[in-house]
């Protein structure tokens, strides 16, 4: 399951061959070159300028 986070991050909720759940985070602009194409079809669709634009100005903020 693909969740996307109102301003940037994509939630990946994956289930493995041996039934274990994990879940990982993929932040605007990462490196989604190694992602399924479902994936990277998730964030390019996601990471719109603006939203990308809004992430990089809050992770500012909380530095």
């Amino acid at each position: 399951m693909i969740d996307r986070h109102p301003i940037g991050p994509i939630q990946i909720r994956e289930i493995d061959e041996a039934g274990d759940y994990h879940r990982r985070v993929i932040l605007p602009g990462a490196d989604i070159s190694a992602e399924p194409a479902e994936v990277q079809a998730a964030c390019a669709d996601h990471w719109t300028a603006e939203r990308v634009a809004v992430w990089k100005s809050a992770q500012s903020l909380a530095s």
